[in-house]
């Protein structure tokens, strides 16, 4: 019996071999055609949109990371230091939306 169904297993990997060469073709051609799929003409995000994004979200996560601190300093007994570092995160995004509107000035 474990014979006959090792043999079995052993057909069904020759039998789907040739599918394990095109998994990552799948993606990009059809399987039956091989001509190009819709995802192929899709368009793809490029590096420039990613250098976007982290200048859009990379302030918030700096502020967001400079609020956290200083609350742990508080919630530490560090009250001076809290307080000093309380204003950081006010400070980064005032400085972002100044930086944005000089850029936005700039573009008219």
């Amino acid at each position: 019996m474990h014979l006959i169904l090792t043999y079995k297993i052993n057909m069904m990997k020759k039998e789907w071999y040739w599918m394990s060469k095109f998994k990552g073709a799948a993606e990009d051609h059809c399987n039956y055609s091989g001509l190009p799929s819709p995802k192929a003409y899709e368009k793809k995000q490029n590096k420039v949109m990613k250098k976007e994004n982290l200048f859009i979200w990379g302030p918030i996560v700096i502020a967001f990371i400079c609020m956290m601190y200083s609350i742990g300093l508080g919630l530490s007994g560090s009250t001076a230091e809290a307080q000093y570092s309380a204003h950081w995160p006010g400070t980064i995004l005032l400085f972002t939306i100044a930086i944005n509107q000089i850029i936005l000035n700039k573009r008219k």
